[in-house]
């Protein structure tokens, strides 16, 4: 059987695509595999060969937090939603709309979150942009900078936030004794 996936969620994964280039899409999908052909999922294509379910991978380190884009998703009430599953918690247009619930499915969805469209030509070929914005993906934190290299025979600069150093305080009780034992053996005043 031919099929293909629904356009909005073509254009949810172009969406997230655009604003996080260098993302990690291990756990992408949109086809089911074998076992998901044996159960009623999204992800098997319906009766006009659509695939009407999409995942995409949580990589906040390269600008894909997961639980802000499906926190938008939800906000937004979008009517082309079925459900979300992200971090073992479901939320449905249809069941107890709009609320969060447990989600006890074998896969707790924390490396990616779930998204299923309605079952309606209209609304999961409904190609509008998803009202994801851009704090949904944010950018990620810049590399750390690291000082220029030293000469190994050159000596260290202080740091800039270091206090001058004051002068060190005469020694005194034990130490002092030892120091003046030193001296009179080392033929010092």
């Amino acid at each position: 059987m031919t099929w293909r996936v629904a356009k909005s969620l073509e254009k949810l994964r172009a969406q997230i695509n655009a604003l996080a280039p260098r993302r990690n899409k291990a756990s992408d999908g949109t086809i089911g595999d074998s076992a998901h052909s044996k159960t009623k999922s999204e992800h098997n294509p319906d009766a006009n060969g659509v695939v009407r379910a999409l995942d995409i991978t949580h990589d906040p380190d390269h600008g894909v937090d997961c639980g802000r884009i499906i926190a938008a998703i939800v906000a937004s009430r979008d009517p082309r939603v079925l459900y979300v599953i992200w971090h073992a918690q479901i939320c449905s247009s249809v069941v107890r709309p709009w609320t969060w619930r447990a989600y006890t499915g074998a896969n707790p969805h924390t490396r990616h979150f779930h998204l299923s469209v309605v079952d309606d030509p209209a609304a999961y070929d409904d190609e509008a942009p998803w009202a994801i914005g851009t704090a949904a993906i944010h950018a990620p934190p810049p590399p750390a900078s690291t000082p220029p290299p030293v000469k190994p025979d050159a000596p260290s600069p202080p740091p800039p936030d270091v206090e001058p150093s004051t002068p060190s305080q005469p020694a005194t009780g034990l130490l002092a004794a030892f120091l003046t034992f030193l001296r009179r053996i080392l033929g010092g005043s």
